[in-house]
């Protein structure tokens, strides 16, 4: 039995630059910055890995947060002006990148800067 359906296929042609956008730069073509606008769509669709990893301006701001001093949930969300739940998911997206580790439980959770997370905040421009 044949299902019909779409199936997506990975290959070298997926992974090259249209023609067009290349004799649109070639040509002089007034929106300069095609090339850069397909790089970064392909890259947002997980097409071509990115160069350089670049952190999430929430995530940035939980470091931020938390750099001069552990907090807990209250605390944290205070200091980043945003809900409970906002900050919450702010918080576990810093954690799973491995910049941010909490401890304790319930209540009494603390969030702090990991070596990772403080290097990357101190890497970054201010």
């Amino acid at each position: 039995m044949i299902v019909a359906g779409y199936t997506a296929r990975r290959t070298d042609r997926d992974r090259t630059t249209p023609s067009r956008v290349l004799t649109g730069s070639l040509m002089g073509d007034p929106t300069g910055d095609r090339l850069e606008q397909d790089r970064a769509a392909r890259i947002r669709l997980g097409i071509i890995a990115e160069d350089e990893p670049t952190i999430v301006p929430s995530v940035l701001a939980v470091l931020r947060a938390l750099a001069a001093q552990p907090l807990n949930g209250t605390d944290l969300r205070t200091a980043l002006g945003t809900s409970r739940d906002a900050s919450d998911r702010r918080a576990k997206a810093a954690m799973s990148a491995g910049f941010v580790e909490k401890g304790g439980r319930g209540n009494n959770s603390t969030f702090r800067l990991t070596e990772d997370g403080r290097a990357t905040l101190e890497a970054q421009p201010q």
